[in-house]
């Protein structure tokens, strides 16, 4: 996000795409529940090649393959520099090797970026700042760059697999991280290093989020249900959405609303909440045969038009929303058969949105 949400991708990372690497799902779509329209669910192919990465130029309605210097077969994690129009960065995986890659040009080229070690696995990225430009990843600890990812410092290895961290777009010096063995970490000197913030009863954190109008409020998530913050951490009380159909894989606050939030599920569709999830409506399912709802990977609330979110299904596409999650549109257009998994919209360049996914070729 730079700092904000827009640029997250979820992050689930890597991790998704391990299990997606052995096993295809292949599964017939019924029902579309709360959602405006579908524009060509089946979709057409336009552009060939075998990355897994898209863009659109007018908000998801048509998408176009990404592939000067890509060769991928996965892509599972996207972030955006909201101060530096154009850029993104995005992580890959090709048979186990991952890699990360950076755009200065709108994802026309791509250049791969060289670190100082091999990631084993990339589950987050996040942009700390732009001047130096600064950036955690989430992998078996914390990685950090401080020249644009040419280089990078492994740290805090004691943390074990870290599956999601969140960068308060207050104060860009403290850095939240949520493990697999269920631990909240807290860092206050721009993720460089960490120390244990909280611990819950249960394993896999997947999701952790700070508000972008307080930053009191933060919200985690993961198998065991999902928490939320009023004191910046110090105490966690758990929220009232029903995730019986599947776990919270990410959680996005408002920009300008503090209590109104969107969770996206596995298995769970879209839930959206006023109260910061006290009481949580489902606005989003589709319904594969065997399966509560389609399982939701990512979504992001465009910073630059705080109305339009987007949201990766696997199985299903990109679907968009213009009325802050009340309803939803199904696109594929152009992406063909590929599985999304993940998305970002530029909030400096309108109707700029890339989804990354996976093919199977």
């Amino acid at each position: 996000m730079a700092l904000l949400r827009d640029s997250r991708v979820r992050r689930v990372g890597l991790r998704r795409l391990a299990i997606c690497t052995v096993v295809v799902l292949v599964a017939t779509f019924g029902l579309v529940s709360h959602a405006e329209g579908v524009d060509e669910i089946a979709g057409s192919e336009t552009s060939p090649g075998r990355s897994p990465l898209f863009r659109s130029l007018d908000s998801g309605r048509h998408w176009t393959r990404l592939s000067t210097g890509l060769d991928e077969r996965a892509v599972g994690n996207l972030a955006i520099d909201r101060n530096s129009p154009g850029t993104v960065y995005a992580s890959s995986n090709d048979l186990g090797v991952v890699r990360m890659v950076r755009s200065t040009d709108m994802g026309e080229t791509w250049k791969v970026l060289a670190p100082t070690f091999t990631f084993a696995n990339i589950f987050d990225i996040e942009i700390v700042s732009t001047s130096p430009p600064t950036l955690v990843v989430a992998t078996f600890g914390v990685a950090r760059s401080t020249d644009g990812g040419a280089s990078w410092t492994v740290g805090n290895a004691f943390m074990g697999q870290v599956d999601d961290v969140a960068i308060d777009p207050s104060d860009p010096s403290i850095v939240f991280a949520v493990s697999f063995d269920g631990i909240i970490y807290r860092s206050i000197d721009g993720g460089r290093t960490f120390v244990e913030n909280y611990t819950f009863p249960g394993p896999a954190l997947q999701s952790v989020a700070v508000s972008p109008v307080s930053s009191d409020v933060v919200y985690v998530a993961g198998s065991m249900g999902t928490f939320v913050s009023r004191n910046g951490g110090r105490t966690w009380n758990p929220t009232g959405i029903d995730t019986r159909a599947g776990d919270v894989a990410c959680v996005v606050p408002d920009v300008a609303t503090q209590d109104s939030v969107v969770f996206g599920c596995y298995f769970g569709g879209i839930y959206r909440s006023d109260d910061a999830g006290a009481r949580s409506t489902q606005v989003f399912a589709v319904h594969p045969v065997g399966h509560a709802a389609a399982s939701v990977y990512d979504v992001v609330q465009n910073a630059g038009k705080p109305r339009e979110y987007f949201a990766s299904c696997y199985g299903v596409g990109v679907v968009r929303s213009r009325d802050r999650g009340q309803t939803w549109t199904v696109f594929r257009r152009g992406l063909g058969n590929r599985e999304i998994i993940s998305v970002a919209v530029d909030p400096n360049i309108p109707g700029l949105v890339y989804a990354g996914g996976i093919t199977f070729d």
